[in-house]
C-alpha cells in the first residue's frame, strides 16, 4: 500500500466552512449517517502500487456521491493514473516521477479539468470548502450536509499495521510517522466511550475498502479536510434546510472569479 499526500501549506484566501455554515446552530444530527453501502466497490484505483491517494480519493468520493444522485460512475486503475500523470507528471515505470500529490492542487484540477471515469466523462467540481483540521463536530456536520469530506492525515505507521489487521484506526503512543495520506471520510457511527465521552467512528475509504477512524484519531492525526460543492447542488436560494448559506458562498466564488 502506498501513501502519497504532500505536506499541507495553509492559504489565507482559502474559503472556510466555518464562514458559511454555524455547526452549533444547526438541527441535531443523527446519531449515525452515511450511505457508503450504496458503493459495490470501491476498487484499489492503483494505490497498492502507486502514491495517487489523492486522485484515488477524488474517485472514491465520486463513486458515492454519483450514487446517492442514482448515478454510478465507473473508475479505473488506468483512468486514475491517467489524470495522477497529468496532475503530477508521473511516468508509469518511473519510480522517481511518483512524488504524491498536493491537495489543494488536486482540488483546483477537479474543479477546473475534471477526473476522469472510465466512460471518458470528466468529473468536475464547483467549488471546494476547507474544515477546521481536528474539528471532529464540524466533520461530522459536514458529512450530513455534503456526504463525504476529504481528510489528509500525517499517517501513523500503527494504521498501515491496523488496516493490514482490519482493525479501526487508533491513537497508539509513539507510533512514528509513516507520511501524509488522502482518506474520503464518508460517514459515522457511534464508537466506545471513553472518558472524554463517545469516540466517534468515522468511516472511511482507502486501499479499496472502508476502515473505521476514531474521532481521537482524526483530532491527533488530521492536517487538512475539505468539502467539494457544486453550486447547482446546494438546493433553494437562501440557506439549506441543514444551514448552509448558499447566498454567501456564491458571492465569494463570484469574487474569486
Amino acid at each position: 500500500m502506498k501513501l502519497g499526500k504532500k505536506p499541507f501549506v495553509s492559504d489565507e484566501r482559502d474559503l472556510k466552512l466555518a464562514n458559511y455554515y454555524d455547526h452549533t446552530e444547526s438541527p441535531r444530527l443523527p446519531t449515525a449517517h452515511g450511505h457508503a453501502d450504496l458503493v459495490k466497490e470501491w476498487g484499489m484505483l492503483g494505490n497498492d502500487e502507486v502514491g495517487d491517494c489523492v486522485l484515488a480519493g477524488a474517485a472514491h468520493e465520486t463513486l458515492l456521491l454519483g450514487a446517492e444522485g442514482g448515478h454510478h460512475p465507473a473508475f479505473t486503475d488506468e483512468t486514475v493514473l491517467g489524470d495522477y500523470s497529468a496532475l503530477t507528471g508521473y511516468v508509469s515505470g518511473d519510480p522517481s516521477t511518483d512524488q504524491g500529490t498536493d491537495v489543494r492542487d488536486a482540488a483546483r484540477y477537479r474543479k477546473h479539468t475534471g477526473i476522469e471515469d472510465a466512460d471518458g466523462r470528466r468529473h468536475r467540481i464547483g467549488a471546494y470548502v476547507w474544515l477546521e483540521p481536528g474539528n471532529v463536530n464540524q466533520l461530522l456536520h459536514a458529512l450530513y450536509v455534503f456526504g463525504t469530506v476529504g481528510v489528509g492525515y500525517e499517517l501513523p505507521r500503527s494504521a498501515e499495521e491496523q488496516f493490514a489487521e482490519a482493525k479501526p484506526w487508533t491513537v497508539v503512543d509513539d507510533s512514528p510517522i509513516a507520511g501524509g495520506h488522502y482518506v474520503p471520510a464518508v460517514g459515522y457511527e457511534p464508537g466506545e466511550y471513553t472518558d472524554q465521552g463517545v469516540n466517534t467512528f468515522i468511516g472511511s475509504v482507502t486501499w479499496g475498502r472502508v476502515v473505521s477512524i476514531t474521532s481521537e484519531f482524526y483530532e491527533k492525526y488530521c492536517t487538512e479536510a475539505l468539502v467539494y460543492v457544486s453550486a447547482s447542488a446546494l438546493g433553494p436560494d437562501g440557506k439549506t434546510p441543514e444551514g448552509l448559506d448558499k447566498a454567501a458562498l456564491l458571492a465569494d466564488l463570484k469574487a474569486l472569479a
